[in-house]
């Protein structure tokens, strides 16, 4: 009976532990896309400067 709560808590660590990785992975994806909307936030400002300049 000893040996159910260790297996169960080797589970739950190992599901904490694949959270964690995942959780990461989503942490990256995020600041890409924020560096990406950034950059195309600087475009259409340089874009609308062009436009707003021709008569």
């Amino acid at each position: 009976m000893d040996s159910e709560p260790d297996a169960a808590l080797l589970k739950l660590q190992e599901d904490v532990a694949a959270q964690k990785v995942k959780h990461e992975a989503l942490e990256e994806k995020v600041d890409n896309i924020d560096v990406k909307q950034n950059d195309m936030d600087s475009k259409l400002d340089a874009i609308l400067t062009l436009l707003s300049k021709k008569p």
